[in-house]
């Protein structure tokens, strides 16, 4: 299934979207992991509305410019801060609340929640009862 873009309003409307080419290209720019997007993810969740003032101005900017390759693959991290220049200020609740929900649409974000927290399994369960047994043999070790 495809990965969704979502609009946000920047200095025009546009469309972010975040598929592996854009986590790809932000792992590069920015150095963030995996890892760390699942903690972003976690966290902005519980207050979208400031997500995007939770991060560091690098990682927000390489967010938003990784986001919007897949719309315009010419542009630049340095395009995008001056784009962030004009309206972030303006509209930083709007411009989170859109980063994230471009985020939750990426294909690794809808495989995590589909996963459910569960215990983690000990072993292989084959319906049998264990038994124990009784060495009927002594060791020389004994």
């Amino acid at each position: 299934m495809p990965v969704k873009s979502v609009p946000i309003q920047l200095d025009k409307r546009r469309q972010l979207r975040f598929d592996f080419n854009a986590f790809a290209a932000l792992q590069r720019e920015c150095g963030i992991s995996i890892m760390d997007l699942q903690k972003f993810v976690g966290v902005a969740k519980s207050a979208a509305n400031e997500a995007g003032l939770m991060l560091p101005f690098y990682e927000l900017r390489g967010f938003i410019w990784a986001g919007l390759l897949d719309e315009s693959p010419d542009i630049t991290p340095k395009a995008v801060g001056d784009i962030l220049d004009e309206c972030l200020m303006e509209r930083p609740a709007e411009i989170g609340e859109s980063l994230i929900a471009a985020l939750m649409e990426s294909s690794f974000f809808k495989a995590a929640e589909k996963k459910a927290p569960g215990p983690k399994p000990t072993g292989l369960r084959t319906g049998r009862k264990k038994t124990t047994s009784k060495r009927t043999t002594s060791s020389p070790l004994e």
